[in-house]
């Protein structure tokens, strides 16, 4: 993620050995003082919240890179996506309360959203949607694993995932938005808009092999860093000597 420009290009650093140290030392630091000094069980909610948060947004990922906005809405499947998945939650709280009325209603509501999102957003025909446009590669000659029964199996996901988020109780609802607010607060403010870096770089790479910088692609579909390469050739190198001097 360093490398592409999502986070500081301080967590890309590698020592001698190939190791991300200063990452490590960043991330174990943290974790040491939060295990030493605050109880588990505060914690418990959530990691468990935020586990299913982070599995929410990999099926909004696999609806939006197969699926595609309008073209006079560009942004109509990103909104629907997020009304959905605060449908969903709010579902969920509703069925916490046990109200038959509310829980029918928010569940329309929802399957509303659902088929109005299917119906204005149908399935891209070029791999990345309205996000990667990537319409040179062509899907007969890749072989990659596509996710069945889109939008249908990820939207199934969401809504289950934010329905647990809402069985949560108070307290582990609570620390979970804390710190999501946080989060997006100092990696929104303090890096996107004090950061000079360029952000885009994954989606270069993602849709243009050829424009990666930083890396080789090799026949077999792998990339190599070029300190891989050299070591790869230093030891090339030296197998001949050997035999040579065998």
């Amino acid at each position: 993620m360093a490398r592409d420009g999502l986070m500081p290009s301080a967590f890309a650093r590698v020592d001698t050995d190939g190791n991300l140290r200063f990452g490590a030392l960043t991330s174990g630091i943290g974790m040491i003082c939060l295990a030493s000094f605050l109880p588990f069980h505060y914690f418990n909610d959530l990691i468990s919240g935020g586990m299913l948060v982070a599995y929410s947004m990999t099926n909004c990922c696999v609806v939006m890179l197969r699926c595609e906005s309008p073209a006079t809405r560009p942004h109509l499947l990103l909104r629907l996506l997020f009304a959905f998945n605060i449908l969903s939650f709010i579902m969920g709280l509703v069925f916490k309360l046990g109200s038959l009325t509310l829980n029918i209603v928010s569940a329309v509501i929802l399957l509303g959203v659902f088929v109005y999102m299917r119906w204005q957003c149908p399935l891209s025909n070029n791999w990345g949607g309205s996000v990667l446009r990537q319409e040179q590669s062509n899907p007969d000659s890749i072989s990659y694993f596509a996710t069945p029964l889109v939008p249908y199996l990820p939207c199934l996901g969401m809504f289950v995932n934010n329905y647990l988020i809402a069985q949560l109780d108070g307290w582990g609802l609570f620390l979970l938005f804390l710190y999501i607010g946080i989060a997006a607060s100092l990696y929104g403010g303090a890096f996107f808009w004090c950061n000079q870096e360029d952000h885009s770089i994954g989606w270069k790479n993602a849709t243009a092999y050829e424009e990666i910088p930083d890396a080789v692609v090799v026949a077999n579909g792998e990339s190599q860093c070029p300190e891989d390469q050299e070591a790869m050739t230093e030891k090339n190198h030296l197998g001949e000597s050997n035999g040579i001097l065998s």
